[in-house]
């Protein structure tokens, strides 16, 4: 069988990690956790000064980590990344991206994932993790637009990526991972419903370290799927105008996208 090669793109806060981790779970798997995040935020080009007090991590340019994904993993079944569009792109320039990859679309619907994000902005903020403005970062990364962008990009190229809610997986991860591995062609393990908590040995250590821990804590901590709950939505005038304003201008993109999930 053919080495199946998957990118998996996805907004903050859309359970992304939870549906790695999953994957992770399968040892034949070759498993990337978003390298192109380390680049762009802490290595030799990084765009930011979010993070101040972390050194520059060499071997991290964007060509660095195209090179590491377009490598030969010999005896892996699959090899998938995960990771954010803002990262890897830069101005609509997709030339960073892999070569031979299939791409997957993980999206939320916005009021949930923004509002999600901005709330950990601002603990990170007030924990002195971050240096950035926490709207903006939340603006920035959180936006669909680059999601939606790439998308399009890779239809008008001939491909058919595959789209995901992030509820309907987090409901029903047997049917949705079934569903998903046999429109990819990734074999399904039993393992990616239940798995052990903490798997992050295939992370950088910076990421897997104290500075992003309440980032990730309740995936990693994870070993299934936890079914949504039926919550009341977020009091939208509570939080900052350009928030509001962006929650209402990228539904209309999350409901474009989702007439396409499967």
């Amino acid at each position: 069988m053919a080495q199946a090669r998957m990118m998996i793109w996805c907004i903050p806060r859309s359970r992304s990690t939870v549906f790695e981790l999953s994957m992770a779970s399968v040892p034949s798997f070759k498993v990337f956790h978003e390298e192109y995040l380390v680049a762009a935020m802490l290595g030799e080009e990084r765009r930011t000064d979010y993070f101040p007090q972390i050194a520059t991590i060499p071997n991290y340019s964007l060509k660095d980590v195209k090179a590491r994904l377009e490598a030969d993993y010999p005896g892996k079944e699959v090899v998938i990344a995960k990771d954010g569009v803002p990262c890897a792109t830069f101005k609509g320039n997709y030339d960073s991206l892999p070569t031979g990859y299939q791409h997957t679309f993980l999206i939320r619907d916005p009021k949930e994932s923004y509002t999600s994000m901005y709330k950990l902005e601002l603990a990170m903020q007030e924990s002195s993790v971050m240096g950035s403005d926490p709207l903006e970062e939340t603006l920035h990364y959180g936006s669909f637009k680059a999601l939606s962008d790439l998308y399009n990009y890779l239809v008008e190229k001939g491909q058919q990526p595959v789209i995901i809610d992030s509820n309907d997986l987090a409901q029903n991860p047997r049917v949705l991972l079934q569903k998903y591995c046999k429109i990819t062609g990734i074999p399904f393990y039993e393992s990616m419903l239940n798995w052990q908590p903490g798997n992050t040995g295939h992370w950088h250590e910076v990421l897997a370290g104290p500075n992003f821990a309440c980032v990730y804590k309740t995936a990693v901590e994870s070993s299934r799927f936890i079914p949504p709950k039926a919550r009341a939505v977020e009091d939208i005038e509570k939080i900052p105008v350009a928030l509001q304003e962006a929650i209402e201008r990228d539904t209309i993109i999350y409901q474009e996208m989702i007439k396409n999930k499967i």
